[in-house]
């Protein structure tokens, strides 16, 4: 159950990596008009433990910053998830995930499940919302990956330096993200995420590679490419709209004469109105490191 807490974020977090030698980095400063400086890394909820250590480039980024931002504070995730779990997440009593699945995708459901080694039946009250965030994160769970991801490797790092941290949004925001759908498309998620859960996995190798050139603007393809194909109005709630509501708080950690680093999911960092792009679009100086 404490790993299923965690995984129902997963399509909220993108994946980044270290980049090679003589490859950008998927870390950015941007400076203010006023000349106040931000930086950013691009963050990951699960990655393969060979990834440690990173390049040092992140870890001079947090020496550098003296307050750091995630998107949520990773210590109360786990209790805050618990909590709200029932509220948002789970059905009443009486009623089952078999109640309100088609029977046909109930049955592709309990197949995948037993091939992931996960018996059905401990999902059965959980909403079609959270079985679905679930699927990739699992698979990738199988083919190696662990949920200690970069996020949580720095937020570690942030606190053994004594490091102020903040959440951007809290734990309950991110699952009425999900829990706020109607009842049809939660169903229309999970059947997404059925069918193209195994091909999500398969496309972690690509973008891996992009990760480690440094490559936004390809990643920015893909991974909207992905979410759209889904639903252009659920790309907008989880990532178009969320970039800018986070722009007055990082404006406001400057305006109080801090230096942040912001670690959020790299699909917020990249394209068409990105944290970055929305900055340079205030007249910050961009410039990838």
């Amino acid at each position: 159950m404490k790993k299923l807490l965690f995984l129902f974020s997963f399509l909220l977090i993108v994946f980044t990596a270290p980049a090679q030698e003589d490859s950008s980095y998927m870390a950015w400063e941007a400076v203010s008009p006023q000349g106040q400086t931000v930086f950013f890394i691009g963050s990951v909820h699960m990655v393969k433990p060979d990834l440690y250590p990173l390049e040092t480039t992140y870890y001079d980024l947090l020496d550098q910053a003296d307050v750091m931002a995630f998107e949520v504070h990773l210590d109360s995730l786990l209790t805050d998830s618990q909590r709200l779990l029932p509220q948002y997440g789970l059905y009443p009593m009486g009623e089952s995930l078999k109640d309100h699945l088609p029977e046909d995708l109930f049955e592709k459901l309990d197949q995948q499940m037993q091939s992931l080694g996960v018996p059905l039946a401990m999902m059965l009250q959980m909403k079609p919302w959270v079985v679905a965030s679930s699927l990739t994160a699992l698979e990738l769970q199988q083919d190696g990956y662990s949920i200690e991801g970069i996020d949580q490797h720095l937020f570690s790092k942030a606190k053994e330096k004594n490091k102020p941290i903040i959440g951007l949004e809290t734990t309950e925001f991110q699952m009425r993200l999900f829990a706020d759908l109607s009842d049809q498309e939660q169903i229309d998620y999970l059947k997404y995420s059925l069918e193209n859960a195994r091909e999500s996995v398969e496309s972690i190798d690509e973008i891996m590679e992009l990760l480690k050139k440094g490559d936004g603007e390809n990643l920015d393809k893909l991974l909207e490419g992905g979410m759209n194909e889904f639903s252009e109005e659920v790309y907008k709630d989880l990532i178009v709209n969320r970039n800018k509501n986070w722009i007055p708080i990082i404006e406001n950690l400057l305006s109080e004469g801090k230096t942040p680093l912001i670690i959020v999911g790299a699909g917020h960092l990249v394209g068409t109105e990105s944290v970055i792009d929305l900055l340079k679009a205030e007249d910050f100086k961009i410039k990838q490191l």
